[in-house]
């Protein structure tokens, strides 16, 4: 008889509780198993009736993909076949001001495509004109604005300090358009290049539209690729956090059409002559 068993036949009792946690209500199939779950919208996998301990816990995110992907796929990647522009705008949300205050220098967190794209713009457009729009996001507006922490940056890219105007006052989306248009005062005629992440650029679009500040998308930071690879989300834990963000901006898109701080519900590219 034997005495004991491998540890691949059998979940630890810790790892069975955690499985058994994140169970959700199956619309389709009709096992009863809490860790073993297959259904229409969600799939998450704990275990295998053949005594395998998985890898990983898994499932099928391709929702929280569409939602990201209908949101960056709304702009094209901006193109540079009509010439120079003549001023760019960088959103923030790049910078960590407590992080960066904590530890002396700027701490650039997972948006830092914007800040990449600002020097990429900067030595590509020497006679552009620059804007990094970012103030204090936090709730209780007791930290220092995100643009303080943008000099040392520009110093290592090799970009002039003078060259960048900072808007240091605004606290979300809509103040970076109202506040951006009020310190550069574009001309009738003069073309800007909005820069923030790709999934932000249809709400931010919709800001600076309804302000009167004409601008074209610079979308950077995308996190979906083709249709195809939406299939491809197979952990949990960045299914999650992809649904997160997404649902955050789709929240943010309806709150601000129903306050009137956008134009359009889902902001869509202008059409020559619009």
């Amino acid at each position: 008889m034997r005495t004991g068993r491998r540890r691949a036949d059998v979940l630890h009792p810790l790892e069975d509780r955690r499985l058994s946690a994140i169970a959700i209500q199956s619309r389709s199939c009709g096992c009863t198993c809490g860790p073993c779950l297959n259904g229409n919208a969600l799939e998450v996998r704990g275990h295998t009736h053949d005594g395998r301990e998985p890898d990983s816990v898994g499932g099928d995110w391709s929702f929280a993909g569409g939602l990201t992907y209908a949101l960056e796929s709304r702009f094209p990647p901006w193109d540079p076949v009509r010439g120079a522009p003549d001023g760019i705008v960088v959103l923030g949300g790049n910078i960590s001001p407590k992080f960066s205050r904590d530890h002396g220098e700027p701490v650039v967190g997972s948006d830092a495509a914007r800040i990449v794209a600002m020097a990429k713009l900067a030595r590509s457009y020497p006679n552009a004109r620059i804007v990094y729009s970012g103030g204090d996001a936090s709730l209780l507006g007791n930290r220092p604005p995100e643009a303080d922490f943008v000099r040392p940056l520009l110093d290592s890219f090799g970009i002039a300090r003078e060259r960048v105007l900072l808007e240091a006052r605004s606290r979300n989306t809509g103040e970076n358009a109202a506040f951006t248009k009020d310190l550069v005062k574009p001309k009738p005629g003069e073309r800007w290049l909005l820069v923030t992440s790709a999934q932000h650029i249809p709400r931010a679009i919709g800001c600076f539209r309804r302000v009167g500040f004409p601008i074209e998308a610079y979308p950077v930071g995308w996190r979906t690729g083709q249709k195809s690879d939406l299939m491809t989300i197979k952990i949990f834990s960045k299914g999650l956090a992809r649904f997160d963000s997404a649902a955050y901006e789709w929240i943010g898109l309806l709150a601000y059409w129903i306050t009137g701080k956008t134009t359009e519900l889902l902001p869509s590219p202008k059409r020559d002559g619009d």
